[in-house]
């Protein structure tokens, strides 16, 4: 049996970002876990273990490189391993790639607009696009994706399934292109206003809900996918600014875990209560 492992690669030469599908066996040697020892003042008694005689690399072979992107940011598979989708930052697009057939089935982009946005560097508020997808995530059904749009303040839904838009009435719509088979076409995606800044987006296990981190405004915004409206949003700590970033859900505690890399601490969620 093989699995299949998709990863994003700058290849700084060339300026060039690409997707790569590598493929491992489940044959190959695995990594033994070294047990780690709490560290004392005490002198040892006898030589730490060398981890490299404990470990053997996975052999991996690349099965498919896919070009063309400006600036990869994230890649999610669906639930049943048959798709995946590429967010292309600079590019103001994201990509649904076949991995069966190994090729890019369509790519997604939106039309452009500048709007006040953060400026990681110069620390000021200046004209940025708004249409930059950053992050994105499928649903268990593996139906639709939903991504967040940094300076756009948005997560959009997109139908993987069926070549039209999902019938929802939401808050906001952004127009985009559609490139399928040589065909473009014109579709109005629809959207929910999230904090400033969205970075992560990940579905919450088993609801209608997702969850975005709003890096800027350090809050988290959880929208209902159905109606894609913001249900509630939610500030994150006091004084330091905490830019909220990744997140980390326990099923079957039904709690988020959130870090915030500001304030080096993790944000703890009640999933049942939507809150702290």
């Amino acid at each position: 049996m093989r699995k299949f492992i998709v990863v994003t690669v700058l290849t700084c030469a060339v300026s060039l970002l690409t997707v790569q599908v590598i493929s491992s066996s489940d044959t190959a040697p695995r990594a033994v876990p070294v047990k780690k020892s709490t560290v004392t003042a005490k002198k040892r008694n006898s030589p730490a273990p060398d981890s490299a005689k404990l470990m053997n690399p996975i052999a991996f072979s690349l099965k498919n490189e896919f070009g063309g992107g400006l600036g990869i940011k994230s890649v999610q598979v669906s639930p049943k391993g048959d798709l995946a989708v590429a967010c292309d930052l600079e590019g103001s697009s994201f990509w649904v790639i076949d991995l069966k057939a190994g090729k890019i089935r369509e790519r997604i982009t939106f039309d452009r607009s500048v709007v006040k946005g953060y400026n990681d560097n110069s620390k000021e508020v200046e004209g940025c696009i708004a249409e930059k997808p950053v992050d994105c995530a499928i649903d268990s059904a593996g139906r639709f994706v939903f991504v967040s749009l940094y300076n756009g303040d948005a997560v959009v839904k997109y139908n993987l399934l069926e070549n039209e838009t999902p019938a929802t009435e939401p808050s906001r719509k952004f127009w985009v292109t559609k490139e399928l088979d040589g065909k473009k076409t014109r579709l109005q995606l629809p959207a929910a206003a999230t904090g400033h800044m969205p970075k992560m987006v990940s579905v919450i296990p088993g609801t209608n809900m997702l969850m975005t981190t709003n890096w800027v405004s350090g809050s988290v915004t959880f929208v209902d996918c159905d109606k894609m409206k913001a249900v509630k949003n939610v500030t994150i700590g006091s004084g330091a600014h905490q830019y909220p970033r990744g997140v980390a859900i326990d099923r079957e505690k039904n709690i988020a875990y959130v870090n915030n890399m500001g304030g080096g601490t993790f944000t703890v969620f009640d999933l049942a209560t939507l809150s702290i």
